[in-house]
């Protein structure tokens, strides 16, 4: 038993950590929560193209755009890279436009002829 304003604040407290959908698209799979936060999930190859260098001696440089099925705002993204000869990933919201998520791959010498690869990422912001 409780106040108007007690109960307000439970509801208030439940819908901000309450699931409100869960699913799939675009190859991410995600969770929407009653606050508005949502967070996505890739697992999967993703195909580089365009290789340069990286500004760094002996280091190569190529990236690739991933779509969102939401538009992020107030975002963060990480990425994990798959073994596959590379140095390491990493991801980003594209400021832009918020539906994609950039990922960069830097390399060396054995990596730089492997275009495909299997990246983790982890996107969390507001929709």
């Amino acid at each position: 038993d409780g106040t108007d304003t007690t109960v307000a604040e439970q509801l208030l407290a439940l819908n901000s950590t309450s699931i409100k959908e869960t699913g799939s698209s675009k190859g991410w799979i995600y969770r929407k929560w009653c606050d508005g936060t949502v967070e996505l999930w890739w697992n999967s190859n993703v195909t580089y193209s365009g290789l340069s260098g990286a500004g760094v001696t002996g280091l190569t440089l190529t990236s690739v755009d991933l779509a969102l099925p939401f538009t992020i705002s107030n975002g963060m993204a990480v990425a994990s890279a798959a073994w596959h000869y590379s140095e390491w990933v990493q991801a980003s919201i594209n400021t832009q436009s918020a539906t994609h998520v950039t990922v960069r791959k830097f390399g060396n010498e054995n990596s730089k002829n492997q275009p495909v690869q299997g990246v983790y990422i982890y996107v969390r912001g507001t929709i």
